[in-house]
């Protein structure tokens, strides 16, 4: 029985660490800019600069409708007189009896280098469900043009933590943003709070890189051949693993775990191995040493 639970437990610790995530962008609009993991603090977003309505975005310490832990978060707020009484624009409080359509907008984001980006944030909307809700948007222009994506925030009065994959075509540019939509349709039917947006996160997986074996550094004579790699080739991560060996002119396939060479002078092999799971490569290089050649040298593609 304890033997079943250490390797039932090995196994979670096992999923949990192969589907670590680093933050490379973040905002919770409170600490100072530059701070761990790149915290924006709320600076460089563009509030209300598309749609209108009295309802409109803000960026402040708000208490008591927000998510847990306190200082600044992006909310919607009412303006004016009446918002005043209602406790805006401090509080995420809105005028249910206008209707709004506003937006934010982050920053520009660089996402050079990284893939399979996720999104994540905490929010509470309560709104009316179907008519008072929020939207993410995205944009790969710097905010040129816009993508709404189809889920509703809305009717919901805990703070939940939303988790969205990027979709690729927003990847490797300098100018992604993420925006957020607030649209009501004035029928005096919502609940508080509108929309709040908190603990902004962009991530990608931390690769756990597969362990490489090219094999043992042999010495062989001209015309010899010689099987490259090892027992296994690769190990370590979930799998399964491509192959990719250089140069390929010597070898027999050179997307085998272990294919055949057979140099004509000596010869420096590398291979680099993927792990689909993951898309986490690594790679390692064995050289084959031939003699009885009038010259020597390294072969390089």
């Amino acid at each position: 029985m304890k033997s079943t639970i250490q390797i039932v437990f090995f196994c979670m610790m096992w999923s949990i660490n192969s589907h670590a995530q680093i933050v490379f962008w973040s905002d919770d609009f409170s600490a100072p800019a530059g701070g761990v993991n790149n915290n924006n603090a709320g600076a460089g977003w563009l509030l209300n600069s598309g749609g209108s309505g009295s309802n409109q975005w803000y960026i402040n310490a708000s208490t008591g409708q927000g998510c847990p832990g306190g200082g600044n978060l992006l909310h919607i707020s009412c303006t004016g007189l009446l918002c005043g009484f209602l406790g805006g624009p401090v509080q995420p409080v809105y005028n249910a009896s206008v209707t709004s359509n506003r937006t934010a907008a982050s920053p520009d984001i660089s996402t050079i280098g990284r893939s399979n980006i996720s999104l994540s944030f905490n929010w509470r909307s309560r709104g009316e469900n179907n008519a008072d809700y929020g939207l993410v948007r995205l944009s790969n222009d710097g905010g040129i043009t816009w993508t709404d994506l189809p889920t509703r925030y809305e009717a919901n009065n805990a703070c939940l933590l939303a988790n969205i994959a990027i979709p690729v075509i927003y990847e490797g540019i300098p100018n992604f943003r993420i925006g957020f939509r607030w649209i009501n349709n004035g029928n005096n039917a919502g609940v508080d709070p509108p929309f709040t947006i908190d603990n902004i996160k962009l991530s990608v997986p931390n690769c756990i890189q597969p362990t490489v074996n090219a094999g043992v550094n042999t010495s062989i004579c001209l015309g010899d051949n010689v099987l490259l790699g090892g027992s296994p080739t690769a190990s370590g991560t979930v799998g399964p693993y491509t192959y990719v060996w250089t140069p390929s002119a010597t070898l027999n396939n050179n997307t085998l775990a272990n294919p055949n060479a057979t140099p004509i002078i000596t010869t420096i092999y590398s291979v680099t191995v993927t792990d689909i799971s993951t898309g986490c490569a690594a790679n390692a290089n064995v050289t084959i040493t031939v003699t009885n050649v009038s010259s020597t040298g390294v072969f390089h593609d």
